[in-house]
């Protein structure tokens, strides 16, 4: 039986080479050649079908490892499309002399002479927002204290800041484009920023403060859904229309030079900027722009965003690498995105290494903010997670170590820089009468404008659809084997159905066996 089998089989497998549409499979099978010959296909069919199979697996691992690719889209979009950038500027003025003299607290205390308790305090809050305070003095007890009611207290005011704004070519009131914000740096303000409401969650934050007093709702706007297609020139967040001061942001600003403290940042002066989206909070930790006084500083936006196509969308964020808008919960902000989950990483980190958390992280009733004794603890967290980032693996550079995966549909500003000298005393002394209400005053200047009125945006892209790993395998199947899907058919075919016919010839000559007669 076995010997009848295995004769059964052999005939089997000479009518697969001899007719397969693999052709050089046939050379297997055929009775007039030398067992060299034989030998010789052998080793090349082998050969060919062990290349096939491993430029299969090199191509698969290639696809598994990078499954999404980034490329520019088909077609230009207009920048009216996207939201104006929102700008947060903080002065690096902390306070006025009226209310702390910094310097002076510092010589008295290390003549160890002793602070009325208003200055003890307020010296302590300005600790937390002056990176140079550490070369004169540390605070090693604890006191609690409520950090944030004093930063705004002794604040500078947003009317002694703002000497004028400019928005599409019109004078308008700071006050009404401007809103108040927390960031590391302490008391910032806004422009374009959306309502608080419409940012964080505030059921489950503290209710002591609040980190932005904006409170113009945005009419519709996402990032994936763009603006309603009701949306005009007036629709909030504000949107660019058109290039140039048409619709750029100018604004003047001014610092008394008395209210200057080299011991709160050293030998620079002026202001930081940040430009970032609207709907997310700013990091000066990642990036941001100096403005010193007495200069002129002119940003050109060049926009960058980027969407998903849609045929990687039905794919998990595994594959897709990216998150879509309600796809991942935030505890304290309801728009996801990467500096949101970031800030809230940093938080979450911060709190589980001090007990506590700096005043500008989210954060819920029951946490404290850190007191100025803790703040080498806070700033040290903060330090780790940023530098974790630069442990990547390689394999894994799309998972950040917060899991802060970006969003599928992402805007990014980048900026050409203009620096001018802004000789503001020749310009005092023009101006005659003018000049009087400006004296011990240094004035600074900033410009923010779109450059292009078009833009040609990114697109992830699915490295390899079902298409093109038909064609690729396909194609290393017929370049290595000369193989098809008929190929693969005729395989199949007598694996599985061929043998259900008991009726192969005996011989390859193909002369089938005469059967006895039966009436």
């Amino acid at each position: 039986m076995a010997a009848q089998n295995q004769g059964y089989l052999r005939r089997l497998w000479h009518e697969y080479c001899l007719g397969s549409s693999v052709y050089p499979s046939r050379y297997l099978a055929m009775q007039q050649l030398t067992m060299a010959e034989r030998l010789w296909w052998v080793f090349w069919l082998s050969s060919a079908i062990a290349a096939c199979i491993l430029s299969v697996v090199l191509a698969y691992r290639q696809w598994a490892s990078s499954p999404v690719y980034i490329s520019y889209g088909n077609n230009l979009v207009p920048t009216w499309d996207i939201p104006f950038p929102a700008v947060t500027i903080c002065p690096m003025t902390q306070t006025k002399v009226e209310y702390l003299n910094l310097s002076d607290a510092y010589r008295r205390l290390n003549d160890d002479v002793e602070l009325e308790n208003y200055e003890y305090v307020y010296l302590r809050a300005v600790t937390h927002v002056c990176p140079m305070v550490d070369l004169w003095y540390t605070f090693y007890e604890p006191l609690r204290m409520d950090v944030i009611k004093v930063l705004q207290s002794i604040a500078i005011p947003m009317e002694d800041m703002f000497a004028a704004c400019r928005l599409r070519k019109v004078q308008v009131p700071c006050s009404a484009i401007i809103s108040q914000s927390i960031t590391q740096l302490g008391i910032c303000y806004t422009f374009n920023a959306i309502s608080s409401d419409d940012l964080f969650k505030k059921d489950n934050l503290q209710r002591e403060y609040s980190y932005s007093s904006a409170n113009i709702k945005s009419e519709g706007w996402t990032l994936e859904d763009g603006y309603p297609h009701t949306g005009d020139a007036n629709t909030y967040p504000f949107r660019p229309i058109g290039i140039g001061k048409k619709s750029s942001l100018g604004l003047v600003l001014i610092s008394r030079k008395i209210d200057q403290d080299s011991c709160c940042n050293g030998p620079f002066n002026g202001y930081y900027v940040s430009v970032h989206r609207p709907d997310e909070v700013p990091l000066f930790r990642s990036q941001y722009f100096r403005l010193p006084h007495l200069s002129f500083l002119s940003l050109n936006i060049k926009p960058e965003l980027t969407f998903i196509s849609k045929a990687l969308q039905k794919n998990n964020f595994e594959r897709r690498q990216c998150y879509f808008s309600g796809e991942r919960e935030l505890r304290y902000f309801k728009v996801y995105n990467y500096n949101n989950c970031l800030l809230e990483c940093i938080a979450n980190y911060t709190l589980q290494q001090c007990g506590c958390v700096s005043f500008d992280m989210p954060r819920s009733a029951e946490v404290h903010v850190c007191d100025a004794s803790e703040k080498f603890c806070y700033e040290d967290a903060a330090d780790d997670v940023v530098a974790s980032y630069d442990e990547l693996n390689t394999t894994d550079e799309w998972q950040e170590p917060c899991g802060c995966v970006p969003p599928c549909t992402t805007l990014k500003y980048d900026v050409e820089i203009y620096r001018l000298p802004l000789d503001f005393n020749s310009f005092a002394k023009a101006a005659g009468n003018l000049s009087r209400n400006y004296t011990g005053i240094e004035p600074a200047m900033l410009n923010i404008g779109f450059k292009n009125n078009w833009m040609l945006p990114l697109q992830r892209r699915e490295m390899m659809g079902l298409s093109d790993i038909l064609s690729h395998f396909g194609g290393l199947f017929g370049l290595l084997m000369g193989a098809s899907v008929i190929s693969l058919l005729e395989l199949l075919y007598f694996c599985f159905v061929r043998p259900c016919r008991n009726d192969i010839p005996a011989d390859s000559t193909g002369v089938r066996q005469v059967l006895p007669w039966r009436p």
